[in-house]
């Protein structure tokens, strides 16, 4: 009896979780998954190739990050579900204060040699983790295969925990009360975002749930 009550429950948790969501057809994804690839790859040469103070060390950090990107837009395997609309949504704020924060940074050919290092490595952090990633890389919350292997067995959110010292990185590059208001937001809506993305996932993916159970940090070991 109690079985059942909890497969009846997590039945409802299911159908909740895909409420308002929306479906593609694998032709739609594949193309929508490449127009990801193309943008991330123009940003790759932008940040690369394009920029008027030429080589920098955080140009080419978020270049290479870029060209990850897109090679994985292109490689991953098609959702199995998405979020409601709804829940994308708030978690798109988390993408764009994360951005803004980088761009009321100063110039990266004027980032003083810490904060140029800090970013370099949080960005190759964050390259390790959406590697690990592989055909499972996703921006918003979709279900595919999960992955437990590499920083993953550690934290369920190595790449968030390492694109937030990247923001905190340009923070410091310049301090300004702007750059700090964004940064704080970016860094506010990430937790939003990671509350979303796990509600989504444990109501559709019993192994996901315990997942949560053997690894009980989100971002920071012992801490969250």
């Amino acid at each position: 009896m109690g079985s059942d009550l909890l497969l009846t429950r997590g039945r409802r948790r299911t159908a909740s979780a895909l409420r308002g969501g929306w479906r593609l057809s694998p032709r739609e994804q594949r193309v929508l998954d490449a127009l990801f690839a193309l943008s991330a790859g123009h940003w790759a040469v932008r940040s690369l190739a394009l920029r008027p103070e030429g080589f920098t060390v955080v140009g080419a950090t978020l270049g290479a990050l870029n060209l990850v990107a897109a090679v994985l837009f292109l490689r991953r395997s098609l959702p199995r579900a998405h979020a409601s609309a709804r829940d994308v949504a708030l978690c798109l704020g988390s993408v764009a204060l994360g951005g803004g924060a980088l761009a009321l940074a100063p110039p990266f050919d004027r980032w003083p040699g810490p904060a140029e290092v800090g970013f370099a490595l949080a960005g190759g952090a964050t390259i390790v983790a959406l590697s690990g990633l592989g055909r499972s890389f996703a921006v918003l919350p979709s279900r595919r295969r999960l992955v437990t292997r590499g920083p993953y067995r550690w934290v369920r959110h190595p790449v968030y925990a390492a694109e937030s010292l990247m923001v905190v990185a340009a923070v410091t590059a310049g301090p300004a009360w702007e750059t700090v208001a964004v940064a704080a937001g970016a860094i506010g809506l990430l937790v939003v975002r990671i509350r979303i993305e796990e509600r989504f996932l444990t109501a559709v993916d019993a192994a996901y749930a315990t997942y949560c159970q053997r690894v009980r940090y989100r971002l920071l070991p012992g801490v969250w």
